[in-house]
C-alpha cells in the first residue's frame, strides 16, 4: 500500500503488476503518480460525496453543497479538460468561503470564482475568463468582482494572462486539430515547416510591437490576430493561398472574425509604419 491517498475517494492505493496505481475503494487508476503526490497537499484530506435525505443537498466534508453545483462543477472539469485535483481544490475553497460568509446568495458565482482562482491562480494554468462565465451562466463584469474579493480573502494574486502564453496555448490547439493538419497535407505543405516557419514570424511581430501596443487589448483576442497575421505573412513569402482565414482562425481559435481582423489591421497598421520609419 501506498501512503498518499485516492484523490477521488480518500481510499488507498495499491500498485498493479502493470505499475499503475489504483484505488482499492473506487478503482480510479493514477496515470501520474509524481503529479498527484506534488499536489496532494492542496486537495481535501477526504473527498467524500454522498447524497444525503434530500436529493439535492450533498455532504462533502460535512458541508453542504448543492448537487447542481456539483453538476456545473463537473461539466467545467470536462469542457476544460481539467485533472481531478482542481475539482477537489475548488470545493474546498468553495465550502470554507461558504462556510464564513453565510450571507451570500449568488453562490455559483463563487463557485466559478473559487474555479478560476484554483486553475489560474494556485495551479496557473491558462483559462479565460469569459469561457468560465458562459460555463457557469455568469454575467462577466460580476464575475470579475466575485474573483477579486475572494481572491484576496485568501490572499492569492490572479497575475494577467500574458500574449506570448496565449500564443502558446492557441498554437497548440492549432496543431492538435486534425482537419486543420488535413489542410496542410492537401496543399502539400509539410507540418513540422510550417508550424517552425509561423513561430519565426510570431516572434518577430512581437519584436516589433512594443509594450504600448500591447496594453489595453484582449491578450486572448491579440494573441488570435498575432497569428492570423504570421499566416498572412507567410503565404505572401511562398506565394501561396493564406491556411488561416477568418473564418477558419475564428472556429479554430473561438474567437470572433471581427475581433481578429480589427486587431489584425491595427498590428498590420503599427508594424508598416515603423518599417518605413
Amino acid at each position: 500500500m501506498l501512503k498518499v491517498k485516492c484523490l477521488n475517494c480518500g481510499g488507498k492505493l495499491a500498485r498493479e503488476d502493470d505499475l499503475k496505481v489504483v484505488c482499492t475503494n473506487c478503482g480510479l487508476v493514477m496515470d501520474n503518480m509524481e503529479k498527484e503526490e506534488i499536489n496532494q497537499s492542496l486537495a481535501p484530506q477526504s473527498y467524500n460525496v454522498f447524497e444525503t435525505s434530500d436529493s439535492h443537498v450533498v455532504s462533502i466534508e460535512n458541508g453542504p453543497i448543492r448537487l447542481q453545483y456539483i453538476r456545473l462543477l463537473e461539466r467545467a472539469t470536462r469542457t476544460f479538460n481539467m485533472p481531478i485535483f482542481i475539482k477537489q481544490t475548488t470545493i474546498r475553497l468553495f465550502i470554507k468561503y461558504i462556510k464564513n460568509n453565510n450571507t451570500i446568495r449568488e453562490k455559483r458565482y463563487i463557485l466559478a470564482s473559487c474555479f478560476l482562482i484554483s486553475v489560474r491562480g494556485i495551479f496557473k494554468f491558462n483559462i479565460r475568463i469569459n469561457d468560465v462565465a458562459y460555463i457557469f451562466n455568469c454575467n462577466r463584469g460580476k464575475l470579475i468582482r466575485y474573483v477579486y474579493e475572494i481572491s484576496k480573502y485568501f490572499n492569492l494574486k490572479i497575475k494577467p494572462i500574458k500574449v506570448d502564453d496565449c500564443i502558446a496555448w492557441l498554437i497548440n490547439i492549432i496543431h492538435s486539430n486534425v482537419k486543420f493538419l488535413k489542410i496542410l497535407e492537401e496543399r502539400k505543405i509539410e507540418r513540422e515547416h510550417y508550424f517552425k516557419e509561423m513561430e519565426k514570424l510570431i516572434n518577430n511581430i512581437l519584436y516589433s510591437l512594443k509594450i504600448v501596443d500591447l496594453q489595453g487589448h484582449n491578450p486572448h483576442v491579440l494573441a488570435a490576430s498575432i497569428i492570423y497575421c504570421a499566416d498572412k505573412m507567410l503565404s505572401k513569402v511562398e506565394e501561396r493561398r493564406s491556411i488561416l482565414t477568418l473564418n477558419t482562425a475564428s472556429k479554430l481559435l473561438g474567437i470572433s472574425k471581427y475581433s481578429i481582423r480589427d486587431n489584425y489591421k491595427l498590428i498590420a497598421k503599427k508594424i508598416l509604419l515603423r518599417a518605413l520609419v
